[in-house]
């Protein structure tokens, strides 16, 4: 894949996931669940490019990962991104809006690292297009209801 580290290299994956499949129309349930089927179909949310971007963190990188569920405030609508171990230390990617955050304290997960410091997260996705037609507070609604949240 060429030079660079590999937090260079799977923020470079994770963004051509973001562009291999895209969003489904809202509402659309995409069921497939298998990477190689995901890439072919070329549609899936943000759980199934979470799937693909696992897949290819632990057999092409053998590196451990961990999906996150986050459950917006409004207790309905919720959001998956990807935790990876890059050299003891958690990163978080969002190949559905091409972002990643390294944390800041390598015994915490870099979504608790959001959590924890909301402006973190403010900056992280700072000029990200919102479809969500109810999360008018952007990504804040999913990083500040930390007792629903899978970290």
């Amino acid at each position: 894949m060429g030079d660079g580290t590999t937090e260079e290299k799977l923020v470079l994956v994770s963004a051509w996931i973001c562009d291999k499949i895209e969003q489904p129309i809202w509402g659309t349930i995409v069921e497939e669940t298998q990477p190689e089927k995901l890439l072919d179909l070329g549609v899936g949310d943000c759980s199934a490019k979470c799937t693909v971007l696992r897949w290819i963190a632990n057999h092409l990188f053998s590196l451990d990962s961990r999906k996150i569920q986050l459950l917006h405030r409004d207790e309905v609508h919720g959001h998956v991104v990807e935790e990876i171990l890059i050299d003891r230390r958690w990163h978080m990617f969002d190949p559905t809006y091409k972002t990643h955050h390294r944390s800041t304290n390598s015994a915490n997960g870099a979504v608790k690292d959001l959590i924890e410091h909301p402006q973190y997260a403010i900056a992280v996705y700072e000029g990200c297009p919102w479809e969500h037609p109810t999360d008018h507070d952007g990504i804040r609604g999913f990083f500040t209801w930390t007792n629903k949240s899978v970290v």
